[in-house]
């Protein structure tokens, strides 16, 4: 959507102002921000203003600011995060650079609004991997009308992953026959007998996939299909094509299974009990409610969540770090492993591998000297990784740094890289639970995000999914 030069335009710059870093979600009067990692972005020093479309979702790195462009006014003047403290703060911006104004001319000229759904799309699917609070995440419905297409692709995900083999449940059928089926309902058959006919009408049951419930929920992927796309430009277009395409796909494994009319569809999900082989599925059920019941959902208090959505962001590097350890196969890898003190004798007594001295931060304010104290608390750090290689009879160990440069991670973590090389490292003995001290050599290294200098924008990202064994 190109703004004419008749329409007004507010400008605000969006900082983020919480002591730690998060990622996540935050809604604020039918305003949605999502929050993601500054190294999405092809330079996270000077992040490129946004012009904010009818969908009303703002995208913003974790550290910094942004400047946005809008065609309505913003009333309001802060995100809340999850304890109810500032996150985001939005202030009114009255003179704004040319050059960002050039930026933001390109915003739509140049497509830059598809990076920037990439980017929300690839957050959306980095929480929802994590299988904690998605109900939650889901109901962010009160921020951005649009928000709820991300409804539509969950119940897409959670369908194709968790329901691959359909249950059977039983359904009661009445039947006209002139053989008995079950028991008779003599109410429906006695004008059938007043008649002369030979046949009567039976109450029987089938052990079927044919249920409301699943026909519910084929007419909510259904209504996915038929999701109109939006008027002018906009930052959903391509997620939008992209998210019918994989209903339908979805809709095609089901295609022995009849749907039935929205409002039926309603009135099943809502009042008929789940049977007991599908109460597994009752979450999926639930999502597929809240698809059909549209805009009116939001008018629901009760089923719908105001609060943000947080995840701390050197959580999600650590994972990063952990995943590409596991998939590069090249020895056992291990996280949160025990180290302790290397000032401390292991007792030989107990052969637990325990510290004949148990630490904790209470007891290293009684340590000979301040310092002695800071290299003991930096010694019972638990690296984020250890990788072990058994032929070569090392331990790697890394430890995820969330910081914007080299520089910083060294100017504060020295203690902290000296108790990795000295301490001492648990690990587990093979085919056994016991603990024992690693002997081995040991490198120690500090992982930074960091983007390239020269970053290709034409293909800046991708989203790629990946699961436990693999890409998805």
């Amino acid at each position: 959507m190109v703004q004419s030069s008749s329409e007004k335009s507010f400008f605000y710059k969006l900082e983020t102002k919480a002591k730690e870093l998060y990622l996540g979600f935050s809604v604020s009067n039918g305003y949605t921000v999502a929050v993601v990692p500054r190294f999405w972005f092809p330079n996270p020093e000077k992040i490129s203003p946004m012009r904010v479309d009818d969908g009303k979702i703002i995208v913003l790195p974790d550290k910094g600011s942004r400047t946005i462009q809008s065609n309505k006014e913003i009333k309001f003047q802060t995100f809340e995060s999850e304890k109810e403290n500032t996150w985001i703060r939005v202030s009114t911006m009255k003179d704004v650079p040319e050059t960002k104004k050039t930026k933001l001319e390109e915003y739509f000229i140049k497509n830059n609004f598809e990076k920037d759904m990439k980017r929300l799309e690839a957050l959306f699917y980095t929480i929802w991997g994590r299988k904690t609070r998605s109900r939650h995440l889901l109901e962010l419905g009160t921020g951005s009308s649009k928000f709820r297409y991300f409804l539509f692709i969950g119940i897409i995900e959670e369908i194709n992953e968790q329901m691959r083999e359909l249950r059977r449940s039983y359904n009661e059928l009445r039947v006209q026959t002139s053989t008995l089926r079950g028991r008779i309902d003599f109410a429906s058959s006695i004008p059938l007998i007043a008649s002369g006919s030979p046949e009567m009408v039976c109450i029987t049951e089938e052990f079927s996939i044919k249920t409301p419930h699943y026909s519910a929920l084929m007419s909510a992927i259904d209504m996915i299909i038929s999701t109109p796309s939006l008027s002018g430009k906009s930052m959903f277009d391509s997620f939008l094509n992209k998210l019918r395409n994989e209903a339908s796909i979805t809709r095609a494994r089901f295609r022995e299974i009849p749907s039935m009319s929205f409002g039926m569809a309603i009135r099943t999900l809502r009042s008929t009990p789940v049977p007991p082989q599908l109460k597994k599925w009752n979450t999926i059920f639930d999502f597929a409610l809240l698809i059909l019941e549209g805009d009116g959902v939001l008018s629901n208090s009760q089923n719908i969540s105001t609060k943000p959505y947080q995840w701390q962001s050197s959580y999600f590097w650590e994972d990063i770090l952990e995943k590409i350890a596991i998939n590069a196969n090249i020895g056992d890898v291990t996280t949160q492993n025990q180290m302790n003190d290397p000032w401390v004798k292991v007792s030989e007594k107990n052969n637990k591998n325990q510290s004949s001295k148990e630490y904790d931060d209470d007891d290293a304010n009684e340590e000979d000297s301040d310092e002695h104290a800071i290299i003991a608390r930096a010694a019972r750090k638990k690296p984020d990784v250890v990788i072990s290689y058994e032929q070569q009879e090392m331990d790697l160990i890394i430890d995820a740094k969330y910081y914007s440069s080299t520089s910083k991670v060294m100017s504060s973590s020295n203690y902290q890289l000296l108790g990795y090389a000295l301490a001492a490292l648990h690990r587990k003995e093979s085919n056994t639970d016991t603990l024992e001290v690693s002997a081995r050599k040991r490198r120690v290294h500090f992982a930074v995000p960091t983007v390239k200098k020269k970053v290709d924008e034409e293909n800046e990202m991708e989203i790629v999914k990946v699961g436990d064994d693999g890409i998805w």
